[in-house]
């Protein structure tokens, strides 16, 4: 059987694993690989300061998909944005050979999707009480 290892914070236990895309405006076709290790980096670098650990980062040439957890506490939506605001920023100011292939020079598309990285939750559940030594009460349907 295998164990699941949460992660805690004072006396609450979490598993929060989100999954990000990030389009380019306009699906242009812009990130290589020197370019995706630049966003994997600042992605990194912006996270630390928002508790957010990633856990994969794969791209495209116009999306970026980044796998992150992070504590209950976060507000997504502060981290995103100061990630789309850096990383676009950034990747104009050390790659302006990009800046006339971008529409109205905007890297990313104004909206992303974010969602949470799936588990199996009844399993998950179940683990967490075994090993917690919580012994399901059977008279209980």
């Amino acid at each position: 059987m295998r164990k699941i290892v949460f992660d805690k914070k004072f006396r609450t236990e979490f598993l929060l694993k989100y999954r990000l895309i990030v389009p380019i405006k306009n699906s242009i076709r812009v990130i290589d690989d020197e370019i995706a290790g630049y966003l994997r980096g600042t992605f990194e670098r912006i996270g630390k300061s928002y508790k957010v650990k990633l856990l994969s980062f794969e791209y495209q040439s116009n999306y970026i998909i980044a796998t992150f957890k992070t504590e209950p506490q976060i507000v997504l939506s502060k981290f995103v944005n100061a990630y789309k605001t850096s990383s676009s920023r950034q990747v104009k100011k050390n790659y302006p050979d990009v800046i006339p292939k971008l529409d109205q020079e905007t890297f990313w598309d104004n909206s992303y999707l974010l969602v949470t990285e799936g588990s199996n939750l009844e399993q998950d559940i179940s683990l967490y009480l075994e090993q917690k030594g919580v012994k399901k009460d059977e008279s209980k349907k």
